[in-house]
């Protein structure tokens, strides 16, 4: 499999240690570096890394601005974003009501970064226990926050985000680890219990791989995403994480591609499926037109399901017709 210059280069950047020759930068195509950077939310992580190395300067003037200003923003959010969590977290306490943080959230306010300026964040996700999700709902109320409609059928991870107009940052309350469908690669009753014991950091790292891989559709489309592998990448070398368990196939696959892209050099059995897997995932690198016919399929896969669900809620269900009607 082929990486092009730009993909290499951005490995190089957020995972090796060694020295960037000042000459890689003249083989840069700066437009789709940003592209690719861009694509996997990247662009702040960029910016500190060029700079933390000492190289930013052998990037172009407009591009260093550019970085730079989102960079300031993305840190200048992150600050409000753990005064917001904080908030939250001390008002379930007093409730006296379980609560996780997960994802980006977490990765923040559990310190994974050396600078909190790294990490784009989107929502604040966290898990709750299903039996005490209506009372959950009830206290968010209260708090100023609220979602549009529930699902009446739909079995989901968790309830469409609530948002609080003069909040940054919206919630999404999660019930369940994975999709529905997918949930008994991670219980969630399991993953709680494991957090009170040495197996705590083994079990997030499984979240944070299982969540891109069944929540995010990575293993569906055979593709991956750079954040994702540096929030693994980091937690492992913090954590001194050594991995050892390849019995999910969505984990083991997780690592198979990360050994490909030269990020891990982990030692992995893998079988038959395993193999074609790969082979897939190394054709759609090299031929636009099977990526085409691939990402053609996947799609059909991932979205037919979610298109009869919301058939079905929005037959029966008066407040999603009204939001769908309102976008």
């Amino acid at each position: 499999m082929e990486l092009s210059v730009e993909e290499i280069f951005l490995n190089h950047l957020l995972f090796s240690k060694k020295i960037i020759n000042k000459y890689e930068f003249k083989k840069i195509n700066f437009e789709l570096f940003v592209k690719i950077g861009s694509s996997n939310y990247l662009l702040p992580l960029i910016y500190y890394k060029l700079k933390k190395k000492k190289i930013l300067h052998l990037v172009p003037d407009d591009l260093q601005n550019y970085l730079k200003e989102i960079y300031t923003i993305n840190k200048q959010r992150n600050a409000v974003l753990i005064e917001e969590i904080e908030t939250l977290t001390n008002f379930f306490k007093t409730k006296k009501l379980f609560f996780v943080l997960l994802k980006g959230s977490h990765n923040i306010m559990s310190n994974l970064y050396l600078d909190n300026g790294e990490r784009m964040v989107g929502d604040i996700d966290f898990l709750v226990r299903k039996s005490d999700l209506k009372k959950v709902k009830i206290l968010l109320n209260l708090e100023g926050y609220f979602n549009k409609f529930n699902y009446k059928i739909w079995k989901t991870k968790h309830p469409p985000r609530f948002v609080n107009s003069k909040k940054i940052f919206a919630l999404e309350p999660h019930t369940e680890l994975l999709i529905y469908r997918k949930r008994k690669h991670l219980r969630v009753r399991e993953f709680i219990k494991k957090l009170q014991f040495e197996e705590r950091n083994n079990y997030l790292i499984k979240y944070m791989v299982l969540n891109y891989q069944i929540n995010d559709y990575g293993h569906l489309y055979g593709k991956y995403n750079l954040r994702n592998i540096y929030d693994v990448y980091v937690f492992m070398i913090n954590k001194k994480i050594e991995i050892k368990n390849f019995k999910n196939k969505y984990f083991r696959r997780f690592f198979l591609i990360t050994n490909v892209l030269g990020v891990t050099n982990l030692k992995i059995e893998i079988n038959f499926f395993d193999k074609l897997y790969m082979a897939r995932f190394k054709l759609k690198k090299s031929n636009f037109l099977y990526y085409l016919i691939d990402k053609f399929i996947c799609d059909i896969v991932r979205y037919l399901p979610i298109r009869f669900m919301q058939l079905v809620e929005f037959t029966i269900n008066k407040d999603y017709r009204n939001k769908a009607f309102s976008k």
